[in-house]
């Protein structure tokens, strides 16, 4: 009786941890556009528990992250921002997650740590801010899109 207990338990166990990851996948979306409102809830879990504890700061750092995100995934949705700028981009926040998350496993941000953050998250901006910006063109599959075939393609009728 006891076995088939623990195969009864154990297959449950496993088809949780089975549809925990599905739905932590994000349903196969290729960019994470799906991933961003649970990474947003998953931030703010853990602002409200540290506000509990007493906030050392990272409100802050969680508040910019989520705006980047933003930029992010707006940039990505206007065409401003190719497949692989995104994905280099969005590398770029996992990254800085990690390390607030490495920083907060003590329970405390310390004026190091968080200059550190906060110099990583300026960076990252500015490479945002240059992606966004640059003349890489996203349309008729021209490389550039102040191109000389790009501006003189008019002549070409005559």
């Amino acid at each position: 009786m006891n076995t088939v207990r623990n195969i009864v338990v154990t297959m449950a166990l496993a088809a949780t941890a089975l549809s925990g990851t599905a739905q932590a996948r994000g349903n196969g979306d290729r960019d994470g556009m799906q991933r961003d409102n649970t990474r947003v809830e998953q931030r703010a879990e853990r602002r409200a528990s540290r506000d509990r504890a007493g906030n050392d700061g990272y409100d802050r750092v969680d508040r910019r992250q989520d705006r980047q995100r933003a930029r992010l995934i707006q940039g990505r949705r206007s065409g401003e921002l190719t497949r692989g700028e995104f994905r280099r981009l969005e590398k770029q926040q996992k990254k800085i997650a990690h390390m607030e998350r490495r920083f907060s496993w003590d329970g405390h941000l310390s004026g190091k740590e968080r200059r550190r953050l906060e110099r990583a998250q300026d960076r990252a901006s500015r490479h945002i801010a240059h992606a966004k910006h640059n003349d890489v063109y996203r349309g008729s599959g021209r490389r550039y899109a102040h191109s000389y075939g790009s501006r003189h393609q008019g002549y070409r009728d005559f």
